[in-house]
């Protein structure tokens, strides 16, 4: 009885243990496989960390934009001397830390590592240089970094993240075209996730990125212009945003100069996730977490609305009523289905649909479900053309016993 008894205790542990690793390898992945579904819903990007508090790229300012709810926190990826990969600006070292060395190829692992980070004022701070594994180690797949700045060493990003068993950890970014990532990504057949960005204004061009990328399997395409106008912002290329499996659309709004001039507030946000983005980079990142809760509240609550407006009964109401109704309903059950929905436009759809569903009114219907007579255009039509036939009729019929009566 005492074997049996301890079997069952090991295996209820062993149980528990296992539950437990499962709970933690979703939590870790929870943020990568949100990125990768397309409406998934709004993602949010913190630039550089949080630095609002410390300096951009530290250890301090990624732990802290990750814990105000950051899912992905994009720093700027260099490689030491001697092959170790530091966060640090491109060519900038000098200007981020105490150093007259321009950039970490110029230095050490080892010298790297004893560099102090400037603060916004240009004090020295505590914030020690941290490498790329510390980060991801830091963050433990509760956010994603985006690792800016180093697509030419794409193979040896690729190994490390083999190694450190982070492709979903870790996505890079570039500029470099994407025809060049999609040919690397063809080679290489990678799981490493790649942001292409494009900042043209020929409209083919944009959507032939969006297309290439597509077809390389990658979650998201960056955008980006200094023209308000550009062709990114139309509706043609909005509608190529949310279609089929197309990757997301990311809106850099941490600088006006990439997002057309808009601000990196509530109102760029509602009008660039209006268009089609559902990625957003912010210098902002307690900001936009209020305002993708407030997104997904807004949606249940707009679930909700929409279930009670199910179970009207609109053959009791006249069809000028019933119409409104019907048409706010389908535009609310659009919006909801869009789980990359902006603010406003579930603010609109929750209003419209509200304000017709009070101005429901008793009345005529088309359907004559109570009974009352329900006279429109194309009854009329029918009725005139219906009685034109049975007149062309009876001429005829009056006219062949005429000619019979004449003979």
């Amino acid at each position: 009885m005492k074997f049996v008894s301890k079997i069952f205790f090991v295996g209820l542990i062993f149980c528990l243990i296992f539950s437990l690793s499962l709970s933690c390898f979703a939590a870790e992945n929870g943020v990568y496989e949100k990125f990768l579904d397309n409406n998934g819903g709004l993602i949010s990007v913190s630039h550089r960390g949080d630095t609002s508090l410390y300096p951009e790229n530290s250890l301090e300012a990624i732990v802290s934009a990750k814990n105000k709810g950051a899912d992905l926190i994009s720093v700027s990826v260099q490689r030491s001397k001697d092959g170790v990969f530091f966060l640090v600006e491109n060519g900038f070292l000098s200007g981020e830390c105490k150093t007259e060395a321009a950039s970490c190829s110029e230095l050490s692992s080892e010298e790297i590592k004893s560099l102090l980070h400037y603060n916004l004022d240009g004090s020295v701070s505590s914030c020690r240089v941290a490498t790329l594994k510390e980060a991801v180690d830091a963050l433990g797949g509760e956010a994603v970094l985006i690792a800016d700045n180093c697509f030419e060493y794409f193979d040896e990003i690729e190994s490390f993240c083999r190694e450190n068993n982070a492709f979903s950890k870790v996505i890079l970014r570039t500029d470099s075209g994407s025809k060049k990532v999609f040919e690397k990504l063809s080679q290489k057949k990678t799981e490493l996730q790649v942001i292409s960005i494009y900042s043209g204004a020929i409209i083919w061009n944009t959507h032939l990125n969006l297309s290439r990328m597509a077809e390389a399997s990658q979650a998201a395409v960056q955008f980006q212009s200094k023209n308000y106008f550009n062709v990114c912002y139309g509706s043609f290329t909005a509608d190529k945003f949310s279609s089929g499996n197309n990757p997301r659309a990311v809106a850099p709004m941490f600088n006006k100069d990439l997002c057309g001039q808009r601000e990196d507030n509530v109102s760029g946000w509602n009008e660039l996730i209006s268009k089609g983005f559902s990625v957003v980079e912010t210098n902002c990142i307690e900001e936009l977490e209020a305002y993708i809760s407030q997104c997904e509240s807004g949606l249940l609550k707009l679930s909700q609305l929409i279930e009670t407006a199910k179970t009207v009964n609109t053959g009791l109401y006249s069809s000028g009523s019933e119409e409104a109704f019907t048409d706010a309903l389908k535009k609310a059950e659009k919006v909801f289905e869009n789980k990359n929905s902006s603010l406003g436009e579930i603010q609109q759809a929750n209003s419209l649909l509200i304000e017709t569903m009070k101005n429901l009114t008793f009345g005529e219907h088309k359907d004559d479900q109570r009974g009352t007579l329900n006279i429109t255009a194309g009854k009329i039509a029918a009725v005139v053309v219906f009685g034109g036939l049975i007149l062309a009729g009876e001429i005829y019929v009056y006219k062949k016993q005429k000619s019979k009566l004449c003979k």
